[in-house]
């Protein structure tokens, strides 16, 4: 972040600071809440910058490992086998199926969180005597991951799809 705002584009970086604090407004992810009330540990945020075709991002993540154990829910989320994938990509294939996958940009941001986590504002954008409660998950929260994928599987399931009984992060 000092490095960021010490650069001569800052103005970029503040620009896309913005859109990152936008998007997690627009999509509830967290509610401010005197520090006072806050009944756990208060993870630390940092910013991760990045530019991608010439598109300069900044996303903010939880220093997660500052969470202590015994405040962890589950964090298994399961991924899809590379024999698996073989496998239903080579029978698509045999009998001229199309395949889909897809990709949420910012997914976790989706993601309700069932047991109450705390964190500090982003740099740039603290607020006295106040934390954030998340409402969603986040990048680097450790049960990030399991969120989405209970999530999606919800949603999908509402859809009328089914996820495969041995590899449970696929669906028909």
């Amino acid at each position: 972040y000092a490095q960021a705002m010490k650069s001569p584009l800052r103005h970029r970086w503040e620009e896309a600071m913005d859109r990152e604090m936008n998007s997690v407004r627009a999509k509830d992810v967290y509610k401010a809440v005197s520090r006072s009330s806050a009944r756990g540990q208060i993870l630390s945020t940092k910013w991760v910058f990045a530019v991608r075709a010439h598109k300069f991002k900044a996303r903010i993540v939880v220093r997660g490992f500052e969470q202590p154990w015994e405040e962890r829910g589950p964090t298994f989320s399961p991924t899809l086998n590379l024999d698996a994938f073989r496998v239903v990509a080579s029978t698509a294939t045999a009998m001229d199926l199309d395949l889909k996958h897809m990709d949420v940009e910012t997914a976790f941001l989706y993601s309700p969180l069932h047991e109450p986590v705390w964190c500090e504002f982003p740099d740039g954008y603290k607020v006295d005597g106040c934390v954030v409660e998340l409402q969603q998950a986040l990048y680097g929260l450790p049960g990030a991951p399991r969120a989405w994928h209970v999530h999606i599987d919800s949603y999908l399931s509402k859809l009328g799809f089914l996820s495969n009984r041995n590899e449970t992060c696929l669906y028909y």
